[in-house]
């Protein structure tokens, strides 16, 4: 999660499914609250979502880079998201990799496989004081 907007390294399906279904939410809710203020504030009929596209660019460039890297823990390039314009088998055929596939075990052309990163950070971390106490 360190590298949120980064194209570099990888990303385990954990990351994937847990920032696409809170970007989901997230821009739904964003969205919701953006078409309220337009009418009710402006009286508009929501013909200017131009705060909506503003606040949507971030969200769309988190995603970007976490379909990347994901790509990557898979063992493919970042180019193969371009199957996704191929039309109606394209974006199933990339949900189905990105979300079920899992990574390469070990280290890729692209990075260290980042559950090895998880468990490493586990064993660094140091025992309950109470432990080292009763010993």
């Amino acid at each position: 999660m360190k590298n949120l907007f980064s194209i570099e390294g990888r990303a385990t399906r954990k990351e994937y499914w847990g920032i696409t279904i809170l970007s989901f939410v997230g821009g739904m809710l964003i969205y919701f609250l953006i078409m309220v203020m337009i009418v009710k504030v402006f009286g508009l009929t929501g013909k200017n979502l131009n705060p909506f596209k503003v606040l949507m660019l971030p969200l769309f460039l988190l995603k970007l880079a976490l379909n990347i890297r994901r790509l990557h823990d898979i063992g493919f390039s970042g180019w193969h998201l371009l199957i996704g314009f191929i039309p109606f088998l394209g974006p199933i055929i990339l949900f189905v990799m990105m979300g079920f596939i899992p990574g390469e075990k070990g280290k890729n052309k692209y990075g260290e496989n980042p559950r090895n990163k998880e468990e490493k950070e586990e064993k660094l971390t140091p025992p309950p004081i109470e432990s080292i106490k009763n010993e």
